[in-house]
């Protein structure tokens, strides 16, 4: 998927926090944040789509958390869901840049258990 996807792919990270919990921890995240905008939520696959909107040098991409459990506790993988065919390598660096700060607030929140995961 790569440049098809964001240019990048899905990143992860583990908690020791029950699926239930991380994932309305990312719901309040969203909400709150002066950065990302909640667009869709999805409660029974705990997923969420959200926005980091339009500005002068980029289109304003849909970012994708999903909740999954894993041992110990719970994980959520972010990616990026294009909107163009194609990410030119500007938008490429902003969409990590985007994920990076979405977990960076995540982690605040909930203590990551590993740091960054790339799957």
């Amino acid at each position: 998927m790569g440049i098809l996807n964001g240019g990048m792919k899905a990143e992860r990270h583990v908690y020791a926090t029950a699926p239930d919990e991380t994932y309305k921890a990312v719901v309040e995240l969203l909400r709150n944040s002066k950065t990302f905008t909640l667009k869709a939520r999805n409660d029974e696959k705990q997923a969420c789509i959200f926005t980091t909107g339009v500005t002068a040098f980029a289109w304003g991409e849909d970012l994708v958390a999903t909740v999954d459990k894993a041992e110990g506790g719970s994980s959520v993988s972010a990616l990026v869901r294009s909107k163009t065919k194609r990410a030119p390598l500007t938008q490429i660096h902003k969409n990590k840049k985007d994920i990076k700060l979405f977990f960076n607030e995540l982690d605040q929140k909930l203590g990551s258990e590993d740091s960054a995961q790339q799957q």
